[in-house]
């Protein structure tokens, strides 16, 4: 999303947890793993302030991580800034993640060694992991809600639509006229990868996670 944005937009795309990959030279579950929580978010806060104190960061477009709104720090780097959060039901969140692979915060026993190996739990042990997931994003949507209206300058909901539909609504809602809009996406569809600084990518992990000056902060997903 936050690439699609940023080409329609002309500008950069950054993600804070591939700044984070970067940095930390491990995947986000291997942090988790070795660090904990508390230390990735440090790492979060960190990649944030760097992301948004650069000049080409600050003036495009910056995916964040579902959870990056539970520091108040973090959320005092996003005031004064356009912060769009892409709202999704927890139904359309879990269905989203799948099992989880690749986000500790949902699912931890996703990325353990047997489910990296293939030994997975079967039919019935996946119906149960699904119902968990399904009760972790509820619980994260509980949490993170007041928070998400907090930070955001616009909120656009996401359920049902594709990327470029919601890319659209997003465009349309910073008050791009709806021809142009549908140039601009247009154009992206047909040249998926335009001139200028690419998105870092989110290699290690099966997210989408998630401005500005528009930020785009996402369902819960780290």
């Amino acid at each position: 999303m936050a690439r699609l944005l940023a080409a329609a937009l002309g500008v950069q795309a950054t993600d804070t947890d591939a700044e984070i990959r970067r940095r930390a030279r491990m995947t986000i579950p291997q942090i988790f793993a070795r660090e904990g929580e508390e230390s990735f978010r440090d790492r979060e806060t960190r990649a944030l302030r760097a992301v948004l104190g650069a000049q080409a960061g600050a003036q495009g477009v910056v995916a964040l991580g579902g959870g990056a709104v539970l520091r108040e720090e973090n959320r005092a780097l996003l005031a004064g800034r356009t912060v769009i959060h892409l709202s999704a039901s927890p139904s359309t969140a879990a269905a989203h993640v799948g099992d989880g692979a690749g986000r500790p915060v949902v699912n931890p026993a996703a990325d353990s060694d047997a489910v990296r190996a293939g030994a997975g739990p079967g039919a019935a042990g996946a119906a149960a992991d699904a119902a968990a997931v399904l009760a972790r994003m509820e619980a994260l949507h509980a949490q993170r809600g007041p928070l998400y209206a907090q930070v955001s300058t616009l909120t656009v909901p996401t359920d049902g639509l594709t990327p470029e539909q919601v890319a659209a609504l997003v465009l349309v809602a910073l008050g791009a006229q709806a021809p142009d809009t549908a140039r601009a996406l247009s154009a992206v569809a047909h040249h998926p990868d335009p001139p200028g600084p690419p998105e870092r990518s989110r290699a290690d992990s099966p997210r989408d996670r998630k401005s500005t000056r528009l930020n785009s902060s996402h369902q819960p997903l780290s």
